[in-house]
């Protein structure tokens, strides 16, 4: 069933209500929202041709995106953070507070400006990154890339991830009672940066024992991820080399 509506431009915009799919789970449902018809379009096209992933959306403006959030599930939105009217830096906020379970996986080109848009993304709770092909970049390897990062933020429907088992934790931390620890090891993955800022902020200045992160994060975006974590932790943060 497909759903009509118009975005600001007056050009028709379709909402396409997934299928159920032969073992009864619905796909993925997937919004891309960007200025760029060709992008919308390269990228509707790769999403649609998988059986387990379905574009729902599309649409030129964070506006119009949030508008149709309010009235439709998205499970993963593929956002643009430069574009006319509000932007996708600023809606982002308005995005996860309409859905707070959405996965949004920030497409944005590579510069010193843009990296330190897209790590503010990240820090305010944007799902993951991925770089905004230029034209004739919409190769296989692009498409294998993007088409796993949605899948991963996928899984995390609300439903279907792993729950942690609190009584498991609560036996390992019964085994490391009377240790004293010589360092903190923090890893993460996609949406790691939210939660590990939020953690660090909480650390009291009295705790000095060092830290050391591993992140899931390109290369390009690490000087600006070492500033967020000493404005988060209040102390100093070093790349290793």
């Amino acid at each position: 069933m497909d759903i009509e509506a118009t975005d600001k431009g007056g050009s028709p915009a379709r909402y396409v209500v997934p299928r159920r799919k032969p073992d009864g789970k619905h796909p993925v449902r997937v919004m891309i929202v960007d200025d760029s018809l060709t992008v919308r379009s390269a990228f509707a096209r790769m999403i649609d041709a998988q059986a387990d992933l379905a574009v729902t959306h599309k649409t030129s403006s964070a506006e119009l995106a949030i508008a149709e959030l309010k009235r439709h599930t998205a499970d993963v939105l593929l956002l643009d953070l430069e574009m006319p009217g509000m932007g996708g830096m600023a809606a982002l906020p308005e995005i996860l507070t309409t859905q707070p379970d959405i996965k949004v996986m920030v497409v944005s080109t590579l510069t010193n400006e843009r990296a330190e848009q897209t790590m503010e993304a990240l820090r305010i709770g944007a799902a993951d990154t991925m770089l905004k092909p230029r034209p004739g970049e919409f190769d296989e390897h692009y498409r294998r890339v993007m088409l796993k990062k949605i899948r991963a933020l996928g899984q995390f429907r609300s439903g279907t991830a792993p729950v942690p088992d609190d009584r498991e934790v609560e036996r390992r931390l019964d085994r490391v009672e009377g240790i004293r620890p010589l360092m903190i090891g923090i890893g993460a993955s996609t949406g790691g940066i939210h939660a590990m800022c939020r953690m660090l902020t909480g650390f009291e200045p009295a705790m000095q024992l060092p830290i050391l992160v591993t992140q899931h994060l390109p290369h390009a975006f690490m000087d600006v991820f070492a500033r967020q974590l000493e404005l988060a932790g209040a102390r100093p943060a070093y790349i290793a080399k």
